[in-house]
Order: structure tokens, then sequence, then C-alpha cells
């Protein structure tokens, strides 16, 4: 008997501190009226995207081969990834040309047709660091 009654003290002890942590402070209301997007993704592949020509033009993507085609600027701000590594144009262009085709995402501000990201699923070459 005085083993349960150690037992059921020492379980009371340890729940004490718990019921007090799990009495934390509610999280508070999200407004949905006050999230708004900022942009938007296309979802697509490297065999129905065609590449811009410079930094400054335009990025042509499709959801899939018979939609109708999307024409996107593309500027200073765009960013070219393959995976998580930022790549150039020229760098992303290169390594797509040598590649079987791949998913990519082309990421659009929602105020005007800017392609603001454009990210291949590619593992990009390691670059070496100078040393």
């Amino acid at each position: 008997m005085r083993i349960q009654s150690r037992f059921l003290l020492l379980t009371l002890l340890a729940a004490g501190p718990l019921a007090a942590w799990a009495q934390v402070a509610p999280l508070p209301e999200i407004s949905h009226d006050r999230i708004a997007g900022i942009e938007r993704a296309i979802e697509t592949g490297s065999a129905v995207v065609l590449m811009p020509t410079s930094e400054n033009g335009t990025i042509t993507v499709n959801n899939c081969a018979n939609c109708r085609a999307e024409r996107l600027t593309v500027n200073g701000r765009t960013r070219y990834y393959a995976g998580a590594q930022l790549l150039s144009l020229l760098e992303l262009k290169s390594l797509l040309s040598s590649a079987h085709p791949v998913s990519m995402t082309v990421f659009v501000d929602l105020k005007d047709p800017v392609a603001l990201r454009v990210v291949a699923d590619v593992q990009a070459p390691s670059r070496s660091k100078a040393h």
C-alpha cells in the first residue's frame, strides 16, 4: 500500500508542472482580412518553358503542353535557382540545356506580370571555393 501511495504522490508532483505548462496563453486570432498574397506560383517544367534571352526580357511558361502560354517580364529583380542554389540566368540556362526535362516553379508578382524567382528542380554542380 505504501508503494502505491508513493507512486501516486510522485505522479501528482510530476503532473503539476506539466499542467501549468499546458495552460499557456492562446494564440491571438488572425484576421483574414489582413492577410494578402504578394505572389503566385506557376508549376511547370523545362519542356514547356521558354527561358529569357537576356536579364531584361520575357520568360514564357505553361502549366501543360496544351495550355495557353503566359509571357512574364524578367528584370534585375528576377532570381534564378537550381534547387536552393542561386545561379545567374546563363548558368541556369546552361544547366537546363544539359539536363533531362525537370520540374520548375516560376513565382510571379501579383501586382504586375514580373517573374520574381525561377526555380528548377535540378541539382546544380558544386562550385569550388577559391583559397
